[in-house]
Protein backbone atom coordinates (compact mmCIF):
# COMPACT_ATOMS: atom_id res chain seq x y z
CA UNK A 1 0.00 0.00 0.00
CA UNK A 2 1.65 3.32 -1.26
CA UNK A 3 1.65 6.30 1.35
CA UNK A 4 -1.22 8.03 -0.26
CA UNK A 5 -3.45 5.15 0.33
CA UNK A 6 -2.27 5.38 3.53
CA UNK A 7 -3.48 9.04 4.25
CA UNK A 8 -6.74 8.49 2.48
CA UNK A 9 -7.18 5.54 5.30
CA UNK A 10 -6.45 7.70 7.81
CA UNK A 11 -8.32 9.96 7.11
CA UNK A 12 -11.72 7.92 6.44
CA UNK A 13 -10.62 6.63 9.64
CA UNK A 14 -11.40 9.89 11.93
CA UNK A 15 -14.88 10.57 9.92
CA UNK A 16 -15.61 6.70 10.94
CA UNK A 17 -14.84 7.43 14.48
CA UNK A 18 -17.06 10.21 14.32
CA UNK A 19 -19.56 8.37 13.33
CA UNK A 20 -19.28 5.59 15.25
CA UNK A 21 -19.18 7.72 18.37
CA UNK A 22 -22.57 9.52 16.94
CA UNK A 23 -23.86 6.47 16.34
CA UNK A 24 -23.11 4.95 20.01
CA UNK A 25 -24.43 8.38 21.49
CA UNK A 26 -27.88 8.38 19.62
CA UNK A 27 -28.23 4.71 20.47
CA UNK A 28 -28.22 5.83 24.36
CA UNK A 29 -29.85 8.64 23.58
CA UNK A 30 -32.69 6.39 22.36
CA UNK A 31 -32.67 3.96 25.42
CA UNK A 32 -32.94 7.43 28.06
CA UNK A 33 -35.99 8.19 25.39
CA UNK A 34 -38.06 5.03 26.25
CA UNK A 35 -37.00 5.17 29.84
CA UNK A 36 -38.50 9.19 29.72
CA UNK A 37 -41.58 7.50 28.11
CA UNK A 38 -42.30 4.76 30.35
CA UNK A 39 -41.19 7.47 33.41
CA UNK A 40 -44.57 9.42 31.62
CA UNK A 41 -46.89 6.86 31.14
CA UNK A 42 -46.44 5.41 34.72
CA UNK A 43 -47.42 8.95 35.67
CA UNK A 44 -49.86 10.23 33.63
CA UNK A 45 -51.62 6.54 34.84
CA UNK A 46 -51.13 7.56 38.05
CA UNK A 47 -52.57 11.09 38.02
CA UNK A 48 -55.80 11.24 39.75
CA UNK A 49 -58.70 13.44 38.31
CA UNK A 50 -60.24 12.90 35.18
CA UNK A 51 -59.26 10.20 33.02
CA UNK A 52 -60.02 11.50 29.94
CA UNK A 53 -57.13 14.35 30.34
CA UNK A 54 -54.83 11.91 31.86
CA UNK A 55 -55.23 10.02 27.99
CA UNK A 56 -54.86 13.67 26.17
CA UNK A 57 -51.66 14.29 27.89
CA UNK A 58 -50.33 10.56 27.54
CA UNK A 59 -51.53 10.73 23.60
CA UNK A 60 -49.68 13.83 23.12
CA UNK A 61 -46.63 12.70 24.93
CA UNK A 62 -46.51 9.74 22.83
CA UNK A 63 -46.74 11.42 19.68
CA UNK A 64 -43.97 13.44 20.82
CA UNK A 65 -41.78 10.49 22.13
CA UNK A 66 -42.52 8.76 18.84
CA UNK A 67 -41.42 11.81 16.27
CA UNK A 68 -38.37 12.09 18.54
CA UNK A 69 -37.90 8.40 18.17
CA UNK A 70 -38.39 8.20 14.51
CA UNK A 71 -35.66 11.20 14.17
CA UNK A 72 -33.10 10.01 16.11
CA UNK A 73 -33.35 6.70 14.19
CA UNK A 74 -33.39 8.00 10.84
CA UNK A 75 -29.98 10.02 11.68
CA UNK A 76 -28.97 7.04 13.17
CA UNK A 77 -29.55 4.76 10.16
CA UNK A 78 -27.84 7.81 8.00
CA UNK A 79 -24.39 7.40 9.86
CA UNK A 80 -24.53 3.65 10.00
CA UNK A 81 -25.67 4.09 5.87
CA UNK A 82 -22.32 6.56 5.54
CA UNK A 83 -20.23 4.14 8.20
CA UNK A 84 -20.75 0.90 5.48
CA UNK A 85 -19.70 3.31 3.14
CA UNK A 86 -16.37 4.10 5.00
CA UNK A 87 -15.50 0.78 5.52
CA UNK A 88 -16.04 -0.37 1.70
CA UNK A 89 -13.67 2.13 0.81
CA UNK A 90 -11.05 1.79 3.37
CA UNK A 91 -11.50 -2.22 2.22
CA UNK A 92 -10.74 -1.49 -1.38
CA UNK A 93 -7.89 0.91 -0.34
CA UNK A 94 -6.40 -1.59 1.54
CA UNK A 95 -7.26 -4.15 -1.29
CA UNK A 96 -8.34 -6.48 1.80
CA UNK A 97 -10.94 -7.30 4.50
CA UNK A 98 -10.37 -5.12 7.29
CA UNK A 99 -13.67 -2.91 8.66
CA UNK A 100 -16.78 -5.46 7.55
CA UNK A 101 -19.51 -4.67 10.46
CA UNK A 102 -21.83 -2.63 8.57
CA UNK A 103 -21.08 -4.16 5.78
CA UNK A 104 -21.86 -7.57 6.92
CA UNK A 105 -23.63 -7.25 10.54
CA UNK A 106 -25.33 -3.65 10.81
CA UNK A 107 -28.89 -3.60 11.29
CA UNK A 108 -28.44 -1.47 8.17
CA UNK A 109 -27.92 -4.25 6.30
CA UNK A 110 -29.41 -7.33 8.22
CA UNK A 111 -32.57 -5.78 9.50
CA UNK A 112 -33.42 -5.53 13.25
CA UNK A 113 -34.03 -9.40 13.48
CA UNK A 114 -31.92 -11.05 11.17
CA UNK A 115 -32.61 -14.16 12.85
CA UNK A 116 -36.29 -13.78 11.81
CA UNK A 117 -34.82 -14.51 8.16
CA UNK A 118 -33.87 -17.83 9.20
CA UNK A 119 -36.60 -18.41 10.88
CA UNK A 120 -38.94 -17.46 7.48
CA UNK A 121 -36.42 -19.47 5.03
CA UNK A 122 -37.12 -22.86 7.35
CA UNK A 123 -40.92 -22.44 7.55
CA UNK A 124 -40.60 -21.95 3.40
CA UNK A 125 -38.28 -24.67 2.78
CA UNK A 126 -40.61 -26.86 5.18
CA UNK A 127 -43.59 -25.98 3.69
CA UNK A 128 -41.97 -26.73 0.24
CA UNK A 129 -41.73 -30.04 0.85
CA UNK A 130 -44.47 -30.95 2.11
CA UNK A 131 -46.00 -29.73 -1.04
CA UNK A 132 -43.62 -31.53 -2.79
CA UNK A 133 -44.33 -34.36 -0.53
CA UNK A 134 -48.16 -34.16 -1.37
CA UNK A 135 -47.74 -33.68 -5.14
CA UNK A 136 -45.68 -37.15 -5.25
CA UNK A 137 -48.70 -38.88 -3.06
CA UNK A 138 -51.06 -37.27 -5.37
CA UNK A 139 -49.19 -38.46 -8.88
Amino acid sequence: MDDISKSKIEILFKEYDTLRTEIDTRIKSAFSLWSVAIAALAIVGGLSGTKTRAWVIASVAIIALVILWYLNESATRRCAKRVSQIEKRINDLADEELLEWELKWGAVTTGYFPEWREVKARIVDCWRQAVSRLRRRQS
